[in-house]
């Protein structure tokens, strides 16, 4: 009989101590679904951070693709107008240098028919001092 109430005493630790690592382990698995919960719900945040952040993206690309075009077409119409005035530029430049050219030719043959005449006058008035004297 003492043996059969040993082995029930023993049969009752055993029992009781795994009752208790059971209680344990079923705290433990409460704190990890719990962690679990809390992880799923962070990484649920954290996806739809990125979701919108990826939306913001996509929207500021659409912005730039559009400012790019926008820029492209501004600087093409630019170049058009700045060949334009380089074309203008040459065609005045050609008409300056062709009335340069004549007042130049105009003003060399005034100045020319006026240091002959300034010259003739000069050398008629030298020539009156010198031998008008002697007469």
């Amino acid at each position: 009989m003492e043996d059969l109430k040993s082995s029930e005493n023993k049969m009752s630790t055993k029992l009781s101590t795994i009752e208790s690592v059971k209680n344990v382990l079923l705290i433990e698995l409460e704190k990890l679904k719990k962690r679990e919960n809390d992880r799923k719900v962070e990484v649920e945040v954290k996806e739809n951070e990125i979701r919108g952040l990826k939306r913001q993206v996509e929207e500021l690309q659409g912005v730039v693709m559009t400012k790019n075009k926008e820029w492209e077409m501004v600087k093409d119409e630019l170049q058009k107008r700045v060949q334009e005035m380089i074309s203008k530029v040459a065609k005045l430049d050609k008409k300056l240098e062709n009335l340069t050219t004549k007042r130049v030719i105009a003003a060399g043959v005034s100045v020319e028919w006026l240091l002959v005449a300034t010259t003739t006058v000069a050398a008629t008035i030298l020539c009156y001092l010198r031998y008008g004297r002697k007469l």
